[in-house]
């Protein structure tokens, strides 16, 4: 089961976990247990999408119950960045922006909840992945760091 956490919220910074299960072989579902999506990954269209439904829904839910926006913080005048660090279930070696396709529909559905007024380049000016180490269970862990851009 998928967890997400808001951690910290401050006057130009926000950032969210989210844990997420990832199966392995031929039956990557969402119905056994996938909630991650890889760029090596070659699923059928349809289980890709069942998931990529699944975690907007998820980022969406949690800023919904976490933020009440008035007017999205980040816009093409208030522009941001995200860091994305991911903590590996286990020892083995990853490439953490494999996870994009993941870190994408978390982003559509931190757009829906109107974190900000759109995830284009004039808004989203930087996305960055960063290895985390090791999450400590069985899991994926991924951490959203959105920050205000200051221009560097």
């Amino acid at each position: 089961m998928a967890t997400a956490i808001k951690l910290i919220e401050t006057d130009n910074a926000y950032e969210y976990e989210f844990t997420l299960m990832r199966k392995t072989g031929k039956n990557k579902t969402l119905a056994k247990g996938n909630q991650v999506l890889n760029a090596n990954d070659r699923m059928h269209y349809i289980v890709k999408g069942q998931i990529t439904n699944y975690l907007r829904d998820l980022a969406f839910s949690l800023l919904q119950q976490t933020n009440n926006f008035q007017t999205p913080p980040f816009n093409s005048e208030n522009p941001c960045t995200v860091l994305v660090t991911v903590y590996s279930p286990t020892r083995r070696r990853i490439d953490p922006s494999n996870l994009a396709p993941t870190v994408k529909a978390l982003m559509d559905g931190m757009t829906d909840a109107k974190l900000w007024t759109d995830d284009n380049k004039e808004i989203v000016k930087l996305v960055g992945f960063n290895d985390g180490g090791i999450s400590g269970n069985k899991m994926y862990k991924i951490v959203l760091t959105i920050t205000e851009y200051n221009g560097e």
